[in-house]
């Protein structure tokens, strides 16, 4: 049995021991908010400064491209203007500066980065964009790796004729491309844990399907959001692949 004496004296120093450790904890969270103050500001103005330069670099980027299509190039800086000048643009790049600026890791603000820039994208509506911002706030770079390889894998699918819907094509062709879908799918349940939210970001579909034998096994495709993703964030994508392979496609 415990002498009630010494139980008391034990309470009274883990009492004294706790009262300090509150102390310790309003000076460390006090301390915390200033430094979390001026590191805000400081890291605020650093990746402004690395966004403004990959938009620039992005500029540039369209700028060559709508040279090497000459006349069907003609409108691209007309729609990179009306972007610009479309109020609700800048609410867009206001989104990216705020998550940029509560992002805890380097490598994520990088990719943020790369996605306000390459959001000067004349091809997709503010609509589209703003929610391809939404979904990237709940991607990691590794969900994105997972991404690419998996809309590789899908254009490496065997091509239908042209003006052959799936629907209607030869079994044998429409097995060989649900077998492919099958194969992706297979290939996303290996790369996870990395790659486990596209599903629910949207990015990805995935469908059961009935099997001859009565089993059922599972199809993925990226989706249109998927690819738009990805297209905001091809210069991120880029930027982590050998220097021979930056380089943009030939229109």
């Amino acid at each position: 049995m415990v002498d009630p004496l010494l139980a008391k004296g034990g309470i009274a120093v883990a009492r004294v021991a706790f009262s300090e450790l509150h102390k310790r904890w309003r000076e460390f969270a006090d301390g915390n908010t200033q430094r979390m103050r001026e590191a805000e500001a400081i890291e605020g103005r650093s990746w402004r400064a690395q966004r403004d330069a990959l938009v620039d670099e992005r500029l540039r980027q369209l700028e060559a491209r709508a040279t090497a299509q000459g006349e069907l190039g003609a409108g691209t800086a007309a729609a990179v203007q009306a972007l610009f000048d479309d109020h609700q643009f800048g609410r867009l790049e206001w989104n990216y500066e705020l998550e940029g600026a509560r992002e805890t890791t380097d490598e994520r603000r990088r990719m943020l980065g790369f996605a306000a820039a390459w959001s000067v994208e004349p091809e997709l509506s503010i609509a589209q964009l703003s929610r391809v911002e939404r979904t990237i706030r709940e991607l990691d770079p590794e969900d994105i790796d997972v991404l690419k390889r998996l809309a590789d894998q899908q254009a490496a699918a065997p091509a239908l004729r042209r003006g052959q819907p799936q629907a209607i094509a030869e079994p044998a062709h429409r097995e060989a491309l649900e077998k492919h879908h099958e194969n992706m799918y297979v290939g996303w349940l290996h790369y996870r844990p990395a790659g486990e939210v596209l599903p629910a970001a949207g990015c990805v579909y995935i469908a059961p399907r009935a099997t001859n034998y009565s089993t059922t096994t599972a199809r993925i495709e990226v989706t249109d959001l998927g690819k738009n993703v990805l297209r905001v964030l091809d210069g991120y994508i880029r930027s982590n692949q050998p220097d021979d392979t930056q380089k943009e496609p030939k229109p």
